[in-house]
């Protein structure tokens, strides 16, 4: 479920994203799960076009925004300086959070919190959780990258590489694109799923052809083929009795 609904909230960063707008507050209390299972991204109260003015900005130099569980270093830093990828930072927090039941730097004050988001070493969910993936511990690890230049550049990318991960674990659902995740090592299942139809056309077609070959009376035209070699020994025989018939001599009873 988790890889799921991060898999939707990326998809929603990318339409936003396409509007040019930043949410700077992703966070799981600004998550909603429909009964449906749909992940929706709520609370646009600390979003910003990407072009705005930082003078037209009505953030205040030296104020910070954001939840500081889940604030990219540069959000701290500046809240007017900053784009997608600040988002794909607080969603790999949400998504550590998810994976593991606690975010990535729970302790310690405020301040001990934007200096562990700064740093260099990026916690692995793998240590609390025993039973990740190694693939989806790097997902989180890059998105959680202090340096927005070694994360993901778009929401894109990301989407990618958790539906890479979503196929490796045999998750069955319709992800945000309307696709279907299929397992790579079920990729044969899949391809009889989509193909039953001309499979079970061309099996019909070659239980045909083997009959054919192996029992020539279902082929007419084998048939025909028998009857005029029938009607062609007949005549080939027929004038040899004739001949044979001439040269007998005749008996002379007297």
């Amino acid at each position: 479920e988790a890889v799921n609904y991060a898999l939707q909230i990326a998809s929603a960063l990318k339409h936003i994203n396409k509007a040019g707008v930043v949410h700077r507050d992703i966070k799981p209390s600004n998550i909603i799960i429909t009964p449906g299972g749909r992940a929706k991204l709520v609370d646009l109260g600390l979003a910003r076009k990407e072009s705005d003015n930082a003078s037209a900005d009505l953030t205040t130099a030296g104020t910070t925004l954001g939840t500081f569980d889940y604030i990219s270093p540069e959000q701290a830093k500046d809240p007017r300086n900053v784009d997608v990828r600040s988002d794909i930072y607080s969603l790999g927090c949400t998504l550590y959070h998810m994976l593991t039941g606690e975010p990535p730097y729970g302790e310690g004050t405020v301040l001990q919190k934007l200096l562990d988001h700064s740093g260099k070493n990026v916690p692995d969910p793998a240590t609390i959780n025993k039973q990740l993936p190694r693939e989806l511990s790097l997902i989180v690890q890059k998105m959680m990258a202090s340096d927005p230049e070694d994360r993901y550049q778009a929401p894109e990318e990301l989407m990618y590489q958790l539906m890479q991960v979503a196929g490796q674990l045999d998750l069955r659902g319709v992800n945000p694109e309307g696709l279907v995740w299929t397992s790579p090592t079920n990729s044969r299942l899949g391809f009889l799923e989509r193909h039953i139809g001309w499979i079970a056309t061309a099996a019909v077609l070659l239980i045909i052809v083997v009959l054919l070959d192996r029992y020539p009376a279902f082929n007419p035209a084998s048939v025909n083929v028998t009857q005029d070699s029938s009607q062609k020994s007949d005549t080939s025989i027929k004038p040899a009795s004739k001949k044979t018939e001439q040269q007998t001599p005749e008996m002379d009873l007297a």
